[in-house]
């Protein structure tokens, strides 16, 4: 059990230090790379106009139900792996706009405005 708690630990220490309090803002660690991740988010273009923004909640419940399939929790680092994704699970559905998907293009010169 106290290997879940610390996997939740690592979670609350990268929530506080990298991810931002609110929606809408950008994370601590917000690099970008054309054309998946902009500011540190991921976004999949659909158009110049469009685009579907993968939260980091989504990726979390994929590698925990993957984790969980696999029975990674088997082991010791499996579960601190499982308290983490359980963490930031938590912490990414917690915003208001948790399950807004289609947004505005990032990368498209006007809305690099609107984005900001």
């Amino acid at each position: 059990m106290k290997n879940y708690f610390l996997g939740l630990l690592i979670a609350l220490i990268y929530t506080i230090s990298v991810l931002p309090k609110k929606h809408n803002r950008i994370p601590n660690i917000n690099f970008t790379l054309y054309p998946m991740v902009y500011k540190g988010m991921i976004y999949i273009p659909i158009d110049n106009e469009h685009a579907i923004h993968v939260h980091h909640w989504l990726i979390n419940l994929i590698i925990l139900i993957i984790g969980l399939m696999f029975k990674i929790q088997k082991t010791k680092i499996g579960k601190i792996v499982i308290g983490i994704m359980v963490g930031l699970f938590l912490q990414g559905i917690s915003y208001k706009d948790s399950l807004k998907f289609k947004t505005s293009n990032p990368f498209t010169p006007l809305n690099k405005t609107k984005n900001k």
